[in-house]
């Protein structure tokens, strides 16, 4: 049956009444268009959009596959140091005006740790490690385990971390009786020479100004008589052998070259 005249008058009506059942409505009866699921006042919701809203947990950024003898750089983005926090308004962030510190270390399956490091200040809310690769290590999988601490509170943080294979140079070294001597050296005085070393080594001021680079070679000259991670097999003079890593670069140049830093101090 078509409709009348006065049914089409009715329509709109109809159209608005449907509409509004829809919509939420407060307790004043005023319509929330557009904040729904939220409670707060117009005052609230503005006081609260002049701040930064705080960031809970620590993220760690770290690579998934790595080579021996490299040097991860893991980044960590912290809970900010300023702003409100999220879920009670005006309220002052719980973490703001803290510092943390941060330890990261690389694990074997078993956890057991091949390495150590200690994360420093980068910018606004992030810090970095630098964490070493031996390059002695065999491919296969590790754990990268950061512990980062403030105040009372200490979160863990693990990243899965694939070792791929990487083949080091090699290199024979025959020794004559008296390098022979010198090289297998193991008498008290000479393990506490290399003890005393080995700690001034591993001795680092974590307090003091971190050089952000670049870094440059400390000579001119390139050329190079070992490389880093180099195998060494040492052929003694009474015909024994042993087997070393080359830890650092040699590099052959005349007497009187000048050495330089290879960067600015603090």
């Amino acid at each position: 049956m078509p409709y009348s005249r006065h049914s089409y008058k009715i329509i709109p009506f109809v159209l608005i009444l449907l509409v509004l059942s829809v919509l939420p409505v407060s307790a004043g009866g005023i319509l929330d268009i557009g904040t729904k699921g939220d409670n707060r006042s117009s005052s609230d919701m503005g006081a609260a959009e002049e701040h930064t809203v705080i960031r809970s947990e620590p993220v760690m950024t770290a690579p998934d596959t790595a080579y021996p003898g490299d040097c991860l750089v893991l980044s960590f983005t912290m809970p900010s140091q300023s702003g409100v926090d999220e879920s009670v308004p005006n309220e002052p962030s719980p973490v703001a005006g803290k510092r943390h510190s941060v330890a990261v270390s690389l694990l074997t399956q078993e956890d057991k740790i091949i390495s150590r490091s200690f994360a420093f200040t980068t910018g606004d809310s992030c810090m970095t490690a630098l964490l070493a690769l031996p390059c002695w290590l065999e491919a296969g999988s590790y754990t990268i385990n950061a512990l980062i601490s403030q105040d009372d509170k200490t979160d863990r943080l693990k990243s899965d971390l694939v070792l791929l294979y990487r083949e080091f140079p090699s290199e024979e070294v025959a020794l004559n009786k008296k390098n022979t001597a010198i090289k297998t050296n193991v008498s008290p005085e000479r393990m506490d020479q290399i003890e005393k070393l080995n700690a001034l080594f591993a001795t680092w001021n974590q307090t003091a100004c971190q050089f952000a680079g670049p870094y440059r070679l400390p000579i001119s000259q390139t050329r190079r008589t070992s490389a880093f991670g180099e195998r060494r097999v040492y052929r003694y003079a009474n015909g024994k052998k042993d087997v070393s890593i080359h830890y650092g670069i040699d590099f052959g140049i005349p007497v009187g070259t000048p050495v330089f830093a290879t960067g600015d101090g603090p």
